[in-house]
């Protein structure tokens, strides 16, 4: 039992695509800009996921946006979730590659069986309207 929960959470850690796999080592309860109903402690019961909430981070570059949101997928992944993790601007290269060549329904598919989709990036790449569209 205790080798199949280990393959299905290295599973799901592959799936996720993280670039760096990261946890909460490092992080702070006293990150700037929380507010206080959602502190980090205070997201890490995840409670937001069934009740399909989005939460958005935003601040200046190297505030731990990305740490805390892969953190955050982490738990879910030990939570046996499935979780994505997708730079916003590689996902809608992605997207129009796949609607290209026909496989826009499967790659949608796939995406959409995740319990948490962790978008990064997600301001800083202007795309164009097709672009949008599928994002």
């Amino acid at each position: 039992m205790a080798n199949r929960e280990r393959a299905k959470h290295d599973s799901l850690l592959r799936r996720a695509r993280f670039p760096v796999v990261k946890g909460l080592d490092g992080t702070t309860s006293r990150t700037p800009g929380f507010p206080t109903a959602t502190r980090p402690g205070g997201l890490l019961g995840l409670g937001f996921i069934p009740r399909a909430q989005d939460l958005v981070f935003y601040g200046k570059t190297g505030r731990g946006k990305t740490h805390l949101t892969t953190a955050l997928g982490i738990i879910a992944i030990s939570q046996g979730m499935n979780v994505r993790f997708h730079q916003t601007a590689e996902l809608v290269l992605q997207l129009g590659k796949a609607k290209r060549d026909g496989t826009l329904e499967t790659m949608l598919r796939d995406i959409g069986r995740a319990d948490l989709i962790i978008l990064d990036w997600f301001g800083y790449v202007p795309f164009d309207i097709d672009g949008a569209r599928l994002l």
